[in-house]
């Protein structure tokens, strides 16, 4: 069991960061939108103990950029 970083894994990544879940990886997805973020915690709820979702505003990343 391996630990899985998506950056974006809500988009057009969806599909690998669930096929990560599925393959009972540890997956920490980061993202922007939580709307997104649930539909993949929704499609992926018996693998939801192996996803940790961090969400990231764009104020976040700005404030970082800054240092």
């Amino acid at each position: 069991m391996g630990h899985v970083l998506v950056v974006g894994g809500t988009g057009m990544l969806a599909d690998v960061s669930k096929w990560h879940a599925k393959s009972y990886h540890k997956v920490s997805i980061i993202a922007r939108d939580k709307l997104k973020m649930q539909k993949i915690e929704r499609e992926s709820s018996f693998y939801s103990p192996f996803l940790k979702p961090r969400y990231v505003s764009i104020k976040t990343f700005m404030n970082v950029r800054r240092f």
